[in-house]
């Protein structure tokens, strides 16, 4: 009964309490698809983010450590990234920070005055909450299916005709960190970011230098263009989101490290590489092709062969060709765009 609990606190009737576990948040392309997406999914289907709710996080930590979830991995020096850093880094696109996130273990409100002069902060570990909402797994961006290693993986898509509501969950986390969510791409210059070194992974750690070269010589004259190399992993959460969201084109290795492509602007062209050779399935890793193909506002294409590694071929001419030629595609449908 209540009494034999100390009683219970309750959350002011405009938060919503919405308690996840993170599985992989080390990796910025789980947390923001496997944990992110289904947050902002479930708050939606259920009308709890109409602007006049506070979204109250719990990061829920079971008594049994799961394979390669956060809590293995919170902040271990010999995971880097581990979660820990990757949540204070990606929250803001919720509109949340670490700081005042919560666990069922720790309980971090804000006490009202009479809470406090009463003295009654510490009374009961539980916390009630009039709104809230659970259940996060199939909402995912592969639902049941793995990211894209398997065959099995393209027999079914998890995204179709999500398109939609995967453009106003974009437009929601950009405008939560203070972004223009709808920058104007159609005059130059046009901006085209490379996305290099985005993996640790050694077949998709890429530096795209030839592809750069070889735009200039080609289309330097015809375009005006603004060539941009960066490390996302380098860069503040916000100057990614502020270059990315600016941006015509996004040339990137699939992977978690694609994330930020999620915040190219309506009417960008993604370019998508993998490496028909890495192993890990039984398939050419394509990894999160289901959500990429589906994300409506971009045009998002798939190129193989994106660099030289041992036992690996690297670009033919062929390819080279094909990827001058589709930047030039993609850059005049563009420039003819209001």
């Amino acid at each position: 009964d209540v009494k034999s609990i100390g009683g219970y606190y309750t959350f002011s009737n405009d938060a919503v309490l919405l308690p996840f576990h993170s599985l992989a948040g080390f990796n910025p392309g789980h947390l923001v698809w496997d944990d992110f997406l289904p947050i902002y999914t479930i708050l939606t289907m259920f009308n709890l983010l109409d602007g006049e709710k506070d979204l109250v996080l719990m990061r829920y930590k079971p008594t049994f450590l799961q394979w390669a979830s956060c809590d293995r991995r919170w902040n271990n020096a010999q995971r880097k990234p581990f979660c820990k850093t990757m949540l204070k880094k990606f929250l803001p696109l919720l509109g949340q920070s670490l700081e005042i996130m919560t666990t069922q273990e720790n309980v971090n409100v804000t006490w009202t005055e009479e809470i406090r002069n009463i003295g009654a902060t510490n009374r009961s570990k539980y916390v009630c909450a009039d709104n809230g909402a659970a259940g996060l797994g199939m909402l995912t961006d592969h639902g049941p299916k793995l990211h894209g290693w398997k065959k099995k993986d393209y027999e079914m898509t998890q995204n179709f005709g999500r398109g939609g509501m995967l453009y106003e969950f974009r437009n929601w986390m950009v405008n939560n960190i203070d972004i223009d969510p709808f920058k104007q791409i159609s005059k130059g210059p046009y901006k085209i970011v490379f996305n290099v070194h985005s993996s640790t992974t050694a077949y998709r750690n890429v530096h795209f230098n030839e592809h750069m070269r070889l735009l200039k010589e080609r289309l330097g004259y015809k375009y005006d263009m603004d060539l941009r190399a960066e490390t996302m992993s380098k860069m503040s959460l916000y100057e990614q989101v502020d270059l990315v969201s600016g941006a015509a084109v996004m040339v990137t290795m699939c992977g978690g490290g694609a994330v930020t492509a999620m915040f190219l602007p309506k009417g960008a062209s993604l370019l998508a590489f993998f490496n028909e050779k890495e192993t890990g399935g039984d398939t050419m890793p394509r990894l999160d092709w289901d959500l990429l193909n589906n994300l409506s506002y971009l045009r998002t294409h798939w190129l193989p062969r994106p660099q030289a590694f041992p036992g690996h071929e690297g670009p033919r001419e062929a390819d080279y060709e094909a990827f001058v030629s589709l930047i030039d595609h993609e850059l005049d449908i563009i420039s003819h765009t209001d």
